[in-house]
């Protein structure tokens, strides 16, 4: 039965009625349930053209624990810090504001047609701060 409520909550939680929402997106794409954490949405932006194209970009504090991290790693996340060797590593820190970061994890998947079609997370563990961009073109 206490499983029932945690599903059902979860389940109302992500209920987008008919829009995406920023937690609607990170669980879907990550499978983190932010919406039962305490989180803060600093920025969205959502745009899917008719054409296809896809331009979404979350920017929010939220406490994940330790299993929403090895959550990330386990769909390819990699621990923080970028190394500098990382060719795409100023365009991460370009787009998500977010540089010298110590601890957390980023995941990087760049895109096949346009030069910034990409996914890009970056979850910052000291100041709680989770970036993801995605666009497709």
């Amino acid at each position: 039965m206490k499983h029932l409520f945690w599903i059902l909550l979860l389940c109302l939680c992500l209920m987008p009625s008919c829009s995406r929402t920023p937690e609607s997106i990170v669980y879907c794409v990550w499978g983190i349930p932010v919406c039962l954490k305490d989180h803060n949405v600093e920025q969205f932006r959502d745009h899917q053209l008719p054409n296809g194209d896809v331009e979404t970009e979350i920017k929010m504090r939220v406490d994940l624990s330790e299993k929403d991290i090895e959550k990330l790693i386990q769909k390819g996340a990699q621990p923080l810090p970028i190394p500098d060797s990382f060719q795409d590593k100023d365009w991460i820190e370009e787009k998500s504001e977010m540089s010298e970061l110590e601890h957390g994890v980023f995941y990087y998947e760049p895109g096949r047609m346009a030069p910034h079609e990409c996914k890009i997370l970056v979850y910052d563990k000291d100041s709680q701060m989770l970036y993801y961009y995605l666009s497709i073109m």
